[in-house]
């Protein structure tokens, strides 16, 4: 397992660079040139709600990987465009992470059938319905507070604000839903994108951007190792094996 896993993340290393290289800047830009920072906000709260709601782990993190995409280009808004794609790579290679590391715990999963019952939920699962109205309730909420000034971010546009704030808060929705590392790991990286859409708004300096994206990087590490790890065989299981 810790082979793979360590290739893994070799894999994944190897891509950011090739992603900040796939696209000429200005050109990554114009490709969104139709958006407008407050079609660019509402796409980024349907994105985070697709994250909590979608029952599928695959679609949760398309969801993820274009709200990534999305809050890239509103940090363009207010950063250098050459560290908003940055970012955006750095969104692409956190999704790439955990893919791959989901990918490998169900086949670890498939492989070892018995232990389906020790690694069940400790929670009851929580029904689509119950998840769409609470989201839904939680939206409109955001959007109201937001659209009426009565909840904005300081110093930021209304747009971002209500991107950063409905990210946040759908993010905090995932983990509160959700027992499963791996769908609770998307909604911290929902709450994190989110943040990082108001605290890069108020501070631009170097720093700053290197270590929220080492942030990030280091929550998806802990998430495709948690995503994992649930599924590997009790010792018990091994020594009866061997």
């Amino acid at each position: 397992m810790a082979t793979g896993y360590s290739n893994s993340w070799l894999a994944v290393g190897t891509s950011l660079g090739f992603i900040c290289r796939m696209f000429d800047i200005s050109q990554l830009m114009d490709m969104f040139g139709f958006l407008s920072p407050t079609v660019a906000s509402y796409a980024s709260l349907l994105l985070a709600l697709l994250v909590v709601v979608l029952p599928e782990w695959r679609g949760a993190l398309l969801a993820l990987m274009i709200q990534y995409v999305v809050a890239g280009w509103l940090l363009s808004q207010e950063l250098a465009p050459d560290v908003a794609v940055l970012k955006i790579a750095a969104g692409m290679v956190i999704c790439l992470a955990i893919y791959l590391s989901a990918r490998q715990a169900d086949v670890m999963m498939t492989k070892n059938d018995d232990i389906r019952t020790r690694i069940g939920d400790s929670k009851p699962s929580i029904s689509l319905t119950f998840r769409l109205i609470i989201t839904a309730a939680t939206a409109t909420t955001v959007v109201v507070a937001t659209t009426s000034g009565y909840l904005r971010l300081p110093e930021i546009s209304g747009p971002t604000s209500l991107a950063a704030i409905s990210a946040m808060a759908m993010g905090c929705l995932a983990l509160g839903l959700h027992s499963d590392p791996l769908r609770a790991g998307m909604g911290l990286l929902t709450s994190l994108a989110g943040f990082d859409l108001f605290y890069h708004s108020l501070e631009q300096g170097v720093t700053v951007i290197g270590m929220m994206i080492g942030l990030g990087l280091l929550v998806a590490m802990v998430i495709s190792y948690l995503s994992a790890a649930q599924y590997l065989p009790p010792p018990d299981h091994e020594e009866n094996a061997s």
